[in-house]
């Protein structure tokens, strides 16, 4: 059976029972059921029986709303791979929030840090990968399920964290005091939890989720307790819903806290409260005299992996992971230094985007479609350019940064439509430059330009099946600018094997279309005129390929060069008090030739 119908009937079915991202959750748990990376789903790929009911059984699965983490086995967070599956709760996007508020709160002494309720182990985990060992981190959960997952998730990242079963701080060594404490409890109330999803209520642990009265039951206790296990100076960070901001800050301000906050999360909705107790702490941000990194790691490229057991045992690996893959991306992972920052400003723009599209967003925004947008991407780009020419970075940030919008709008489109969405966008190409660099991410050889360039159009044969395209120039945007699209389907037309012999022979055949300008001028005939002007224009960007000058390039220089002279001639004709179309042809050439020497003048003193 064809992958693309098959794909397509699933994702209807999905998106029949309300799940809108359907065709992109097809995907996966085709790619799972395949044991294939989903990027590698390609069109015309004939799935088999065995691979067919395997899908609808994990369809099926889908469609009675098991969550879809639980069908594959594993869920990211914080850019971290943790398995999960029935018994913990799934970790959320709004917990990274946790983990970005904890590494910014945390003193930075000899004292540890603890997660209370850690579930599937996502926050400690995700601090503990963060410090690279240089702080001791303790957890405790009161699920032996949930902690079988967390212990199996640290042991396959290798990341050193001690887990403890029993209520909050029950099960921990008395004599612990830490530096930190950070908790996502329980919080929802019982109104609230009567109209989550059915996904959410018949699927993921009611204790890890409900709590008593107005939700903030466990919260109380947490500033109640805390102080007896926190050192001097250390902080509380704890996970809230949106409604609990003042509350929970309340509760925290009456046990006796100091710098009581309630953070936001990209969407602007409160999420997190912070408190610390009183007495000395080290600045925030630094690890005994050892700073902290805050940039999160970097996932394997590849599909969801795993199905777990409860002992965090993997009993399978259907996606066959690339072991050099994954072998780059842990050296990605552990590579340290650079600019790093703990806010996640592509995260932030997504959600900015996501508010302006939604419910009481921006009118203007609701109503734009891939279409409409069409017109600002390319206006955007031309502004990017404007900036690259005239060397002004300040004028590259501002304009990367609006091309980047466009295309985030442009996924949060397509997100809503249930096809893709940003990160599928970024997972794609993640994938495909590991892919068609194996020189760098790999064992094989490119000593030069010319040889990557070779190895890149082999890789994309191999991609599409060894079949490559159809014909040697295709590939070519139509939308490209003319020059532009010009010079790339002479290099595949050349690359083909269809090539002149030398420059020489190259110019001559500009010669020729330019005699043939020249007859068809004498002719008279419009179109012919139309035709062999474009042919001569043909030609000349052959000649700029060959000698690997950008046609586009010279010729945005030339019209530069002619702007600035031209203005040059405007102001010496004022000066004279002269109007130009009361000039002669000989005053104006004369004027011109002047106007071009000042200007060749101030280049050379420039230069």
């Amino acid at each position: 059976m064809d992958a693309e119908w098959l794909l397509r009937e699933a994702g209807v079915k999905l998106c029949a029972v309300g799940i809108g991202n359907g065709m992109q959750e097809a995907r996966w748990l085709l790619a799972q059921a395949s044991g294939r990376p989903s990027g590698a789903l390609r069109p015309g790929w004939e799935v088999s029986g065995e691979v067919c009911s395997a899908f609808a059984g994990l369809l099926e699965r889908r469609c009675r709303g098991e969550p879809l983490q639980y069908i594959l086995g594993s869920a990211e967070f914080y850019g971290l791979e943790l398995m999960v599956g029935p018994g913990v709760l799934i970790p959320r996007p709004e917990t990274e929030r946790l983990v970005e508020a904890a590494l910014e709160a945390y003193g930075g002494s000899s004292s540890p840090v603890c997660d209370l309720c850690t579930g599937s182990g996502a926050v400690a985990l995700a601090l503990a990968h963060a410090w690279r060992g240089r702080v001791a981190v303790f957890a405790t959960d009161i699920s032996a399920t949930a902690l079988g997952y967390a212990r199996g998730n640290a042991r396959r990242l290798g990341l050193a964290v001690s887990f403890f079963e029993g209520d909050l701080f029950a099960p921990l060594p008395a004599a612990l005091r830490f530096a930190l404490v950070t908790a996502n409890p329980p919080y929802v109330s019982p109104a609230a939890y009567a109209v989550l999803p059915s996904e959410v209520r018949d699927h993921e642990p009611r204790e890890a989720l409900l709590a008593d009265e107005d939700g903030l039951a466990m919260v109380r206790r947490l500033a109640e307790e805390a102080p007896d296990r926190l050192a001097p100076g250390g902080a509380v960070v704890c996970e809230i819903s949106s409604e609990q901001g003042p509350r929970a800050g309340a509760l925290f301000e009456a046990a006796g806290y100091r710098d009581v906050r309630v953070l936001r999360d990209y969407t602007e909705r409160d999420r997190i409260v912070a408190a610390r107790w009183p007495g000395a702490a080290a600045p925030a941000g630094t690890c005994g005299s050892s700073p902290i990194s805050l940039e999160r790691p970097r996932l394997p490229v590849r599909t969801p992996v795993c199905v777990a057991d409860a002992t965090g045992r993997r009993r399978q690996d259907p996606a066959g992971p690339d072991s050099r893959v994954q072998a780059v991306s842990e050296t990605m992972s552990n590579a340290e230094g650079g600019r790093v920052s703990s806010r996640d400003y592509v995260q932030e723009l997504v959600g900015i985007m996501g508010r302006l599209r939604g419910e009481g967003g921006c009118p203007w925004d609701r109503e734009q479609t891939h279409a409409s947008l069409k017109r600002y991407l390319i206006e955007e780009a031309g502004e990017l350019l404007d900036a690259i020419d005239d060397g002004d970075d300040a004028g590259m940030v501002d304009e990367l940064g609006d091309l980047l919008l466009q295309l985030v709008f442009h996924c949060q489109i397509a997100g809503e439509e249930g096809r893709f969405d940003f990160q599928d966008a970024a997972r794609s190409e993640c994938e495909k430059m590991i892919r068609r660099h194996p020189h760098v991410f790999g064992d094989r050889r490119a000593p030069h330009a010319e040889a990557v360039i070779d190895q890149w159009e082999v890789i994309k044969r191999e991609e599409k099946g060894g079949r490559g395209d159809p014909s040697a120039v295709d590939g070519v945007p139509r939308s490209l600018p003319a020059l532009h699209r010009a010079q790339k389907m002479l290099h595949k037309a050349g690359r083909s094997g269809f090539e002149w012999p030398d420059l020489g022979a190259v110019l001559e055949k500009v010669h020729e279309e330019l005699a043939e300008v020249q007859a068809a001028l004498a002719a008279g005939d419009p179109q012919t005129v139309r035709e062999e002007l474009g042919d001569l224009l043909l030609a000349v960007v052959n000649v700029c390929r060959w000698r690997r000058i950008e046609a586009e390039d010279a010729l945005q220089q030339a019209v530069r060069k002619f702007e600035s002279r031209f203005r040059r001639l405007e102001a010496m004709l004022a000066a004279e008090g002269k109007a130009m179309d009361r000039c002669t042809p000989g005053e104006l050439l004369a004027r011109w030739r002047v106007a071009a020497a000042g200007a060749a003048e101030s280049a050379g003193a420039g230069r």
